[in-house]
């Protein structure tokens, strides 16, 4: 199945890469992208869980099966026997396979959170944006399979994946916030502030400069290398009513409340203490969506 979803992916971005998908209608694009996605992070759900389950194999000597009238005293010794790090490596990984009645009660339904900063949106179907993001996501799956290609070779042949992916793989030493918080800070003091183009994640990581939108797309795409599910990751754009100019941001759900990562800011906001931050628009792998004009 891996090698599958590879070749797929691998297919896809060909396809994208020689323009053969620039005829397609928007609604075909989008769908055509949001499928790459989602096999992008079930192949890596999938890899996760393996490394799960050998490490369970090579325990299981060390696991004894419980009687059925097991105290308490007997479960707590089973789940002693767990190795290290399992449940934590779970629980990273369950979000992002958990959806519709599987998922636990805690966590709200996909509409209940879809709008960082709240508000109604609306659906674009064409326009400048639209046109921008699908080329761009295009770039994006590009880089990804990219990373995905690079995963076998040196630093030397790939320095900007390494480099992106050990900033994502220091995030995910950490849990919720604070994995989200390192991604953050990460990509801050690795990129330089400077003008340049719509760009994919791994532009900026090689020249090592870039504005608010090279910032949010490498934290939007690191995201989701660190097991963030895509129903939980947003670009928005947004007008800064303080310094009167639009911005871009990330914005990531997390514990009930959506974040902002911002190259403004090392610290993480929740959407509602960014006063000064009107919401625009926001970009996902479903397309675009804008906020209605207050």
């Amino acid at each position: 199945m891996a090698s599958a979803i590879a070749a797929y992916l691998s297919e896809v971005a060909s396809v994208a890469a020689d323009g053969l998908m620039d005829g397609l209608p928007g609604g075909e694009r989008q769908r055509i992208c949001a499928l790459a996605f989602a096999l992008q992070q079930l192949q890596g759900n999938l890899a996760e869980l393996a490394c799960c389950v050998h490490e369970w194999a090579r325990n299981r000597e060390e696991i004894r099966p419980l009687p059925r009238q097991g105290d308490l005293k007997r479960v707590a010794r089973r789940l002693a026997s767990v190795p290290p790090g399992f449940e934590a490596r779970l629980r990273r990984l369950c979000p992002a396979v958990w959806s519709g009645a599987n998922r636990p009660a805690q966590l709200p339904a996909v509409a209940s959170f879809s709008r960082p900063f709240g508000g109604q949106t609306i659906e674009l179907h064409e326009g400048p944006l639209v046109g921008i993001w699908e080329n761009l996501r295009d770039k994006v799956l590009g880089d990804k399979v990219r990373i995905q290609s690079c995963g076998e070779l040196s630093n030397e042949s790939c320095p900007e994946v390494f480099k992106l992916m050990n900033m994502v793989a220091e995030a995910r030493q950490n849990e919720g916030r604070a994995l989200v918080g390192h991604l953050n800070r990460s990509i801050n003091l690795a990129i330089t502030p400077a003008p340049v183009n719509w760009t994919g994640p791994l532009e900026p990581m090689k020249v090592g400069k870039g504005d608010c939108k090279a910032y949010s797309i490498a934290k939007y795409v690191g995201a989701l290398e660190a097991g963030i599910p895509m129903n939980y990751a947003r670009v928005v754009i947004v007008h800064d009513k303080r310094h009167h100019e639009y911005h871009m941001v990330t914005a990531v759900y997390e514990n009930d409340e959506w974040l902002v990562l911002d190259n403004l800011n090392m610290l993480l906001l929740q959407d509602s203490e960014t006063r000064d931050y009107e919401p625009i628009a926001v970009l996902d792998h479903k397309g675009v969506r804008r906020y209605p004009t207050l």
